[in-house]
């Protein structure tokens, strides 16, 4: 992050919903992802629910303690297609998902991450394949335990390290540009809803 947009984070509020959703759900917004994870406190969910209304951005309360609070967004459309797809679908019945629909497959999830977070219980892996992560790398991630990777960046890269590095890049500067926009007094729904418009999906990609 450039010290330009450090600053400007910094001057919102590094805790304010808005800037975590710029932070870490900038390719999301712009359609480069098709999920993120966000971890915010207690306090800021219900400023979440009313900035994502309206848009096309899903979410999904994964944990709340006095602590933090951690939710999945997505793109319901662009997620339910994924999960479509033939390798997708494998590896989830390997990780005992028996029904594959995007409601159930959320419902197992956040079961398995709420086990995993209160009762130490095995990692669910399948949150890189929720999260988009390249199924390379996934399956690199889990067959190497996490180590002998390539680059650690949004996610462990285990292959097509060029293209992962040029994505990252664009992940990067997706988060730049949209952190002028907020710090310019720009809402942050407008602009997902923007980003929305296939007009502009066509200018930004």
């Amino acid at each position: 992050m450039c010290k330009e947009v450090l600053e400007m984070a910094s001057k919102m509020g590094f805790k304010e919903v808005e800037t975590q959703l710029v932070l870490h759900c900038s390719p999301l917004i712009i359609g480069l992802r098709i999920s993120s994870l966000l971890i915010i406190s207690k306090d800021n969910y219900a400023n979440m629910v009313k900035i994502l209304n309206q848009t096309n951005i899903s979410y999904k309360l994964l944990l709340i303690n006095r602590e933090k609070t951690v939710v999945f967004l997505y793109n319901k459309e662009k997620l339910t297609e994924y999960l479509k797809k033939e390798r997708v679908s494998r590896l989830l019945e390997r990780f005992g998902y028996e029904k594959r629909s995007l409601y159930h497959v959320l419902e197992r999830f956040q079961s398995r991450y709420m086990s995993y977070v209160k009762n130490s219980k095995d990692f669910p892996h399948e949150m890189g394949l929720l999260l988009g992560y390249p199924l390379e790398d996934v399956e690199g991630f889990i067959s190497n335990n996490g180590k002998n990777y390539l680059y650690s960046g949004y996610w462990k890269v285990y292959g097509n390290l060029n293209e992962k590095l040029k994505l990252f890049k664009k992940f990067e500067i997706a988060r730049d540009n949209i952190m002028v926009l907020v710090s310019n007094g720009i809402n942050i729904r407008d602009i997902i809803n923007i980003y929305n418009q296939k007009e502009i999906k066509k200018i930004a990609f």
